[in-house]
């Protein structure tokens, strides 16, 4: 039973890293393009083109993204 509780806890763990890695990559990808949209924003050229003042504001993404932290039977957003 120790055991058991030690690795589920070793699984969130994991599935939170994953989570946060992912949000970031998800962020920082949003306006070029990503492996879970595409690239068309890196294609079409808008990579450079956002409005002034806003390069400092990080690019919103959807829950509906993240296929990596969704795809775990274990993991649960707190």
């Amino acid at each position: 039973m120790q055991r058991k509780a030690l690795v589920e806890d070793q699984i969130a763990q994991v599935e939170a890293q994953i989570y946060e890695v992912e949000g970031a990559y998800l962020e920082e990808t949003a306006q070029t393009g990503n492996v879970i949209k595409g690239f068309d924003g890196y294609i079409m050229g808008t990579a450079g083109s956002r409005p002034s003042g806003s390069a400092n504001r990080k690019a919103r993404f959807k829950e509906s993204d993240r296929l990596f932290s969704r795809s775990s039977a274990t993991y649960e957003r707190v």
